[in-house]
Formats: structure tokens, sequence, C-alpha cells
């Protein structure tokens, strides 16, 4: 193996030319290292990599990085209301102030402040996270921006770092809501030495990124798993919302509301099968609703 003093030093000295081979380069010597067993090696090419600056890539490569960056979100426009939402009084209470703060931007800016952008939802599968966030994306009167990640995480190292500066960069050409479902996707606790260190660059892009982020990309992140994150991604967040699951007196006033909003027959109990429901969300709740629903219109459509 070559001396590890003359890679670094190398790697430290290509990096400053800015060039995109330089970094696939480096890269590629990470990797191998780090295949070999030279893990210490391998970190601190790594954090090199991270505190470099970013390549200027040249007009074809930085046509193509746009394309990437623009299939890595998914762009939609929302319809959804947040007084249409059952939400906590704090939890509703938060919301309605960082509108409020959005809507009041200049004001705000005249005294040197900016509005809050960062927000956390906490909450198990069904709870409304995602219908929140369309809400919240429909009150700012904003396009909503979902992560693909299927499109941003690479297989080869540094790849998903990369991509992860593109789509940021990207999305913050224009103000909009930026979703991140599955947050704990990407901002999972670096604690574990057996992620060969690529977890880690990945989250520090990733702190670095939400950092960086202008005002007016109100960004949303949503775990379900809020054990899983990342010690230093909490502090990113200016605003948690917690989404608890509903309880039977919620669950059963909600069935009420939307059996009559849906044209269900009064006959129908739906506050009972409701109640029953112990430990299920609001989705699931709707879903057994609806299709007591469907079940009746193709009843008498049978008849």
């Amino acid at each position: 193996m070559a001396r590890s003093d003359l890679i670094l030093a190398l790697a430290a000295a290509s990096l400053e030319s800015d060039t995109e081979d330089a970094r696939r380069a480096i890269e590629t010597i990470a990797a191998e290292e780090l295949r070999k067993g030279h893990s210490h090696v391998a970190e601190r090419l790594e954090e090199l990599l991270l505190a470099a600056p970013a390549p200027r890539p040249t007009t074809g490569s930085r046509v193509e990085s746009r394309r990437a960056s623009q299939a890595s979100v998914r762009k939609t426009l929302s319809t959804k209301r947040l007084a249409d939402i059952r939400l906590g009084d704090e939890s509703r209470a938060v919301l309605e102030e960082i509108i409020s703060e959005h809507h009041h931007t200049r004001e705000l800016r005249a005294v040197g402040l900016e509005p809050r952008h960062r927000l956390l939802l906490i909450g198990a599968p069904g709870t409304g996270k995602t219908t929140l966030t369309s809400a919240l994306a429909n009150e700012l009167a904003l396009p909503l921006r979902t992560v693909q990640y299927e499109a941003v995480i690479g297989s080869y190292l540094g790849e998903t770092s990369g991509r992860l500066r593109d789509m940021f960069d990207w999305a913050s050409e224009e103000p909009c809501v930026l979703f991140l479902d599955e947050f704990d996707t990407l901002a999972k606790e670096r604690g574990d030495e057996h992620d060969a260190g690529e977890v880690k660059r990945v989250v520090s892009t990733l702190l670095l990124q939400l950092d960086a982020l202008p005002s007016h990309v109100v960004l949303v992140a949503a775990t379900n798993h809020d054990e899983l994150l990342d010690r230093a991604a909490w502090r990113r967040f200016q605003a948690i919302v917690r989404l608890p699951l509903p309880g039977a007196d919620e669950r059963a006033s909600y069935a009420r509301e939307l059996a009559k909003r849906i044209g269900l027959s009064a006959a129908i109990d739906v506050e009972e099968l409701a109640r029953s429901m112990d430990g299920e969300s609001y989705a699931a709740v709707e879903e057994s609703v609806v299709s007591l629903r469907r079940r009746e219109v193709i009843t008498a459509a049978s008849q």
C-alpha cells in the first residue's frame, strides 16, 4: 500500500483543482482502501471529499445533473386544507404560527428575522403526515415537491451525497414545500461503526444542506421512527409536531363526519365500528368507512 500521508496529500491537492475526474478517482481510492481494511485512510479521504467545494460541471454534465435532480423530486399541487385535518390544539397552533410567519415574511425581514421553515413530523403510518404536508403547501400557496429516494440513493461511494447536493440546489431555485418522507432513511444515527463511513458522509451532507436552505423553501421531514434519527438532525428543525394515533372517541367522531360527507346510510353504525378499531389510524378508519359506502352503492345498483 502507498503511504497514507502521500495518498491524503495527493487527494487534498487534487481537490483544490475542483475537477470531477479528481473526485471520482479519490472516491475509487477510498473504496479500495476500505475493502483492504484501511478504514482510517478511507474515512479521511471521505472527509476531504465532503469538505471540498462541489465540482464545477461542464455544460453537458450540468444539464445531466439538473435532469437527475428533477427526476428525484415529484412536483404536485395540493387542494387539502388545514381546517379539514384533525390535529391536537398544540400541533394546530404550531402550524398556524408557521403559516402566519410566511404570510408576514416582509415584516419579519424588516427587523432582521426569517420565518421558520424546517419542520419535523413524527407519527405512526396513517396519522396524516403526508396529508398535513399537502395542506401546508396549499395554505402557503406553494407547489409540493416530494423527494423520490430511489432517484437519490446511489450504489457508489459518494454518489448519494452528490445527488443530495444537486437535489437541494435545484429545489432551492424557487419557493416550494420540500417533503422528505421516511426521513430516517437519510438521517439515521451515525454511531454504527460498520456503516463503512458512507452513512456518515450522507448524513453530514444532508445536515449541511438543511443548514443552507433558504427560508423560501419550507422543508417538511416525516418519520415513523424518530428513535433512529441522528442526534444532530434534531437540532436542524425549528418546529416538531407529533401526530399520535386517535383515541376511541376521536375515531368515532371522524367516522361519523366522514360517513355523512360521502353519503353513507345513517342506518350503518360507523361509530361503533370505529370504536372497535383499537390502535388504528384515521387512514384505517377512513378505508373501512369508504369500503362500506362502496358496498352500499354496489348493492343498490344490483337490486
